[in-house]
């Protein structure tokens, strides 16, 4: 009987913290931005149920929860169990999540140190080489290094430049690894020009209007 009722009790509490999580969902006083963070974490733990838009339907969300909960991995509950601990004690959601992202832009500054003072490993054609220079040219690409920052892009157009000229670039794998990206830089090049010339409507105004004059 014991085990009965503690489950019991542990089961209202979950459904307790889903009302709760539920009301600051759809709680219009909070910002969108903390509405989506808030939703990403909480997915995680609805994902565990077999349920669907779970978040927009309150007897689904109650039910997706508590259900989700026992399933889910402790990173996932760990970090909802934060969220409401700290809301409970009077913090606001605003203020829980903006203190979650300063503790991960640390962990990922300590992370990036770490990387970039990394020696060079000694096989240019090994996966190590690789990730260790792929991180210094986005750092630098990337930072406000000026210096480091063209450096990188001379790197950058000799490795672009170097593939072009290799026989063994012209491959079909290549150009299908590659076409998309260079489709998304092609229509945003192209999107940027057109709104900066103005509409051939306007052109045309514009010289019947000169020659009026």
């Amino acid at each position: 009987m014991p085990s009965t009722k503690k489950a019991a009790d542990q089961q209202s509490g979950t459904r307790k913290d889903a009302l709760l999580l539920f009301k600051l969902i759809h709680d219009e006083a909070i910002s969108e931005d903390a509405r989506h963070h808030l939703l990403e974490y909480v997915d995680d733990i609805l994902n565990s149920a077999p349920l669907t838009d779970a978040a927009h339907n309150k007897p689904l969300f109650l039910r997706g929860f508590v259900d989700g909960w026992q399933r889910s991995d402790s990173h996932s509950r760990r970090n909802v169990g934060e969220i409401l601990g700290r809301v409970k004690a009077g913090e606001t959601l605003e203020q829980v999540l903006d203190d979650f992202n300063a503790q991960l832009q640390r962990s990922v500054a300590v992370q990036r140190a770490a990387w970039l003072t990394m020696p060079q490993p000694k096989d240019r054609n090994s996966d190590e080489w690789r990730y260790w220079k792929l991180r210094r040219l986005e750092d630098a690409l990337q930072g406000n290094d000026i210096e480091a920052s063209e450096q990188a892009w001379k790197e950058f157009k000799t490795l672009l430049t170097g593939l072009m000229a290799e026989g063994g670039f012209w491959y079909t794998g290549n150009a299908v690894a590659l076409l998309p990206h260079l489709l998304i830089v092609r229509q945003e090049i192209d999107r940027a020009k057109a709104s900066e010339r103005p509409s051939q409507g306007m052109k045309g105004g514009l010289r019947r209007r000169q020659k009026k004059s």
